[in-house]
């Protein structure tokens, strides 16, 4: 992974806890299926950038000899496009949880979101310094 990788990765960690600071504001209580879908679009837009780097990093690993892909670098790579894997999972599954409809029943877990946004800040981190 480049420094402009890196410097890209971070800032979108930087909007990630962010997010997590909206989330935070709203105390628990659900800010309407509206608010949850806009917030849920610009997560989207971060994994959706996490899974192009995570491709890039697998077609960089994929396109090494057997013998490169065992190295240290090999490994750096394939262990960087592992992080940003479990990354975009993490976040999509935040997006998901996001989008649903709320009603008595079924009521958001603001908890539940919070965390995998924060597993899918870890995950980035985790590639950046790979």
């Amino acid at each position: 992974m480049n420094a402009q990788q890196r410097k890209s990765l971070a800032a979108h960690v930087t909007s990630l806890r962010g997010y997590l600071q909206t989330i935070d504001g709203w105390h628990g209580k659900d800010p309407g299926l509206e608010a949850r879908k806009q917030l849920a679009g610009q997560i989207e837009d971060v994994r959706s950038e996490v899974e192009n780097e995570a491709d890039e990093e697998r077609s960089k690993f994929d396109n090494m000899s057997e013998g490169l892909q065992q190295g240290d670098n090999g490994q750096r790579i394939e262990q960087a496009a592992d992080a940003l894997d479990t990354a975009q999972s993490g976040l999509y599954d935040a997006t998901d949880m996001l989008e649903a409809e709320a009603d008595e029943d079924n009521a958001i877990d603001f908890d539940d979101v919070t965390s995998s946004i924060s597993n899918g800040i870890d995950s980035i981190e985790e590639a950046i310094n790979a």
